[in-house]
Parts: structure tokens; sequence; C-alpha cells
């Protein structure tokens, strides 16, 4: 479930007149499939979302916003003559308006051989993705984890300062229903904090933490020690070191890296059509062997996980990466018979940056829930002792400006640190690190255990990662 990250603040929605107070149903999502096939609909396709959230920000020591709402629509998807046509409304008492809209807008499509998928015969089991706590949290819950992070903070480094940071947690319920026979509805909740300090001591340096749930079991006091411990590292940074040496991502680093340079070549269309540097690459090794990288649907608590993809197609493992070979690509159900393969449930609905879930839009190709297998997984210390020479990076910026067909990438780091036969040495003020997708993948020599679950930044993807450690990557230093 994403959608408590974007509903916080949103205004109430009405449901045929009455204010949203419970997940919409089954009925109603049924009721709009029968009224959009009798006005002449081939296939319909209705998704209903419901959210309710709230969430509490801080700048400077203070805090500066305390918001909460719920929200509510639909998207209707059309087939005619195998034109599709799509429309949204947060109000459920114009529905007929939005089938007219969407029938009108099929026959400006292109005419191709598309259908919706038909109903599953099971749907698997993914656990952990409703907590009844989160249900009924309170403000005031929010401001006794707060005062956890600053306090954590304060312990640590007392004069450092708060620039920014917040709370925010909810639920989403969904319904996906088409003429096909998909009946399916789904209910989670999530919640996410974080917390900014700025430290001026030995020269300005910055720290910053997060944690991210479907469960009530995000740690305040880690978050806030982890992020006063950066800012202390941080202190005395000096002009890094150029040349190629070994780079070690830590697990947000590392997901940043490979949200923005390696996960958007698995997508299927993109790449059969030649648009990504994958092209005529699978099946080949395009990593170590034991290197394996799976997008994990089905994983236990994962933060976009669900028995069902968006357009009602069931849940499956798919492996992109195995044992160093380029295995297979993600399909959502138009794309996979425009090629004639297998969907992957991989038909995600998303909207803007961090690609939280949205009845206003289609669904389109998306990986879900990243994570990553190796035959060498040690400690972050221990992978930090075995580098002779090398950067370790806490954050990059710039990676969605990655080339997709290339897989060249060049990012800047202002949080790294200059590693000399198994030590860390000094911070490192800046640098830009750059090179190639297959390279990198080539030159991942360990991955770690320190496997944390984040959302994505630019896309709807989030993943269990860890952090991961590549050899010779190009660095510059400032």
């Amino acid at each position: 479930m994403r959608a408590y990250k974007n509903i916080l603040g949103s205004n109430g929605t009405k449901i045929n007149g009455n204010t949203v107070g419970s997940e919409p149903d089954i009925d109603l999502a049924e009721k709009i499939i029968r009224l959009s096939d009798n006005s002449g609909a081939d296939e319909s396709e209705c998704f209903i979302q419901w959210g309710r959230g709230c969430g509490v920000s801080i700048e400077g020591n203070e805090i500066k916003q305390a918001s909460g709402g719920s929200g509510a629509g639909f998207g209707l998807r059309v087939l005619k003559e195998g034109r599709v046509g799509f429309a949204y409304s947060s109000s459920f008492n114009n529905i007929p308006s939005v089938v007219e809209k969407a029938l009108s807008l099929s026959r400006i499509s292109p005419q191709l051989d598309r259908h919706f998928p038909d109903a599953a015969s099971h749907y698997p089991k993914v656990s952990c993705q409703y907590d009844e706590r989160l249900e009924v949290l309170e403000v005031t819950d929010l401001m006794d984890i707060i005062s956890k992070m600053k306090d954590a903070l304060a312990d640590k480094a007392p004069s450092a300062m708060v620039t920014r940071g917040g709370i925010g947690f909810g639920v989403e319920s969904f319904v996906i229903a088409n003429s096909g026979g998909i009946v399916f509805e789904e209910r989670g909740t999530g919640i996410y904090a974080s917390i900014s300090c700025i430290f001026d001591d030995l020269g300005i340096s910055t720290g910053s933490s997060s944690q991210e749930s479907t469960a009530l079991d995000i740690n305040g006091t880690v978050i806030g020690a982890e992020a006063a411990n950066l800012a202390l590292m941080g202190q005395g940074a000096k002009d890094g070191p150029s040349g190629e040496m070994e780079v070690l991502f830590v697990n947000e680093a590392a997901w940043e890296i490979f949200e923005n340079v390696v996960i958007p070549a698995f997508n299927g269309s993109q790449t059969m059509e030649g648009k990504t540097y994958l092209h005529g690459l699978m099946e080949e090794m395009i990593a170590p062997e034991g290197f394996s990288l799976y997008d994990f649907p089905l994983m236990k608590g994962g933060l976009s996980c669900s028995p069902s993809d968006d357009e009602g197609v069931p849940s499956i493992t798919i492996p992109l990466i195995e044992n160093g070979a380029a295995t297979s690509l993600l399909f959502d159900c138009f794309s996979a018979q425009k090629y004639d393969t297998n969907k992957t449930s991989s038909g995600i609905r998303a909207e803007g940056m961090g690609g939280s879930s949205s009845y206003k839009t289609p669904p389109a190709t998306s990986a879900r829930n990243i994570i990553v297998r190796g035959n060498e997984e040690k400690e972050l210390g221990h992978m930090i002792e075995e580098m002779d020479r090398g950067i370790v990076v806490y954050d990059v910026l710039g990676a969605h400006t990655a080339n997709r067909v290339s897989g060249d990438f060049s990012v800047n780091s202002s949080q790294l640190f200059y590693v000399d036969k198994g030590e860390i040495k000094n911070p490192i003020s800046s640098a830009m690190i750059s090179g190639n997708a297959l390279e990198l993948l080539e030159g991942i020599n360990c991955i770690g255990t320190d496997v944390k679950k984040m959302s994505g930044g630019m896309g709807s993807a989030s993943a269990a990662f860890p952090s991961m450690r590549i050899g010779n990557l190009r660095v510059t230093g400032s």
C-alpha cells in the first residue's frame, strides 16, 4: 500500500452523497461495470480507491503542520472494438458521465487486439499488509514518536538543529472488478517517519534517517540516533580522491542507484523495442554468478506488496536476474498481449513522484518490490574492512538522469567517506560517481546484511534493499 504518502491533508470525498467512512465495496464496482457494458463497452474495468491518513511535519525543532483527511475515487477503463478509453472521478454521483467520457475517448484510441485479464482462480496470501493499530492511531501518538526522534538526536549531538522531518500514517483500500469476472479487494496500512539535522562544530555537516513500514513497528529512537551519528561522522570534511575505485553504496544510496539505473531496463515493452541497454541481452550473464535480483510482491510486510497487481492479476515472483543472468522482463496485461508473452503481475496505477497509488491513471508496467540475493552477504563493517581504497556513499543525487538506452549514469554525493586499507579516514565534501549500468552490475562484489524497506523516490517500486559494494567505478573528488 502506498497511498498514505499522498492522502495526507486531502479533502473528504463523498460516495453516493455520503461522506466516506469505510472502504467502498465490490457491489459498487460491479454496478459501474454493468452500467458501462450496458452503455456499449465490449469490456469494462473499474478500480475504486479509498484512503485516510494523518501527518505531522517538523522544522527547526518545532511542529510546523498537522494535517489529515480522507479521499476516494474511481477509474474506469473500457474497450470498444479493441480501442481503449479511460476516465476517472472523485465523485460517485456522476458515474454515467464518467462512462460516457471513457467511451468517447475510446473512439480516438488506436485499434489493437487487447483484452482485460480473465477471472483468477485464486490469489496468493501476503501477510502483514494491515495493522489495526494504525486504524486507531491519533496525532498524540505521532507526537510521542517525534519526541523520541528529537530526544535521541539531542543525546548524540546536543547542538544539532532539526532542519526537517515528520511522520505520516494511513489506511487504504481498493477494489478491482472487470467484465471478465475479476473481483478483488484489498486493505492495507502504512507509516513513515524521518528526521534531518544540521551540525556546525568543525564545519557544517548534515545527517538524516527514516523508517517506513506497513505496521506500527518503527523506532523513533533509532531514527534520531542514526541521523545524529551521520552528522557527527561528517565533521571535518576534506577534498575527495579521484580515479577508479571501489564504491560502497549504503542501502538507501544503493536503492536510489538501482531504482533509476537498473530497474527501468527491465520494462518489457521498452526493452523489446530496443529502448534500454538490455535489448538483446536476455539469458546473457550481466552480473556475477550467484547474484540474483527479484521482483517479489509477495514479501511479508513489503511496502508495495499485495496478492494482486492493479489489474487484478495474481501476484507472482519474477526473477529479473538469476545467478548473474538476465532472465525475465516485466509486462502489464496489454504489453504482454502485444508481445505474446505472459503477464507478470506488473500493472500498476501510479501518479507523480514517489509513485503513490492512484485511481487517476490507468495501469502501466512497473516493478513492485525489489529484493536481491548473493553468495557474498556481510555486515557493513566487514564490507568496509575489506576495502583497500574507496569511498562509502550514504546519498546520491541525479540518478534519475541516467540514460536508459546506453546505461550511462553520473551522480553526485554530499554524504560520503574516504576508506584506506579498511578504515574510514575522513568525510569527503562532495564527489561525482559515474559509470555504466552493465559495468555497475558486473562490478558487484558484496552485498550487505543490512536490508532496509524503502519506497521509491521517483517511481512506484519499493524495495527491501541492502548495502552494496561495487568495484572500479569512476570517482571525481571535489
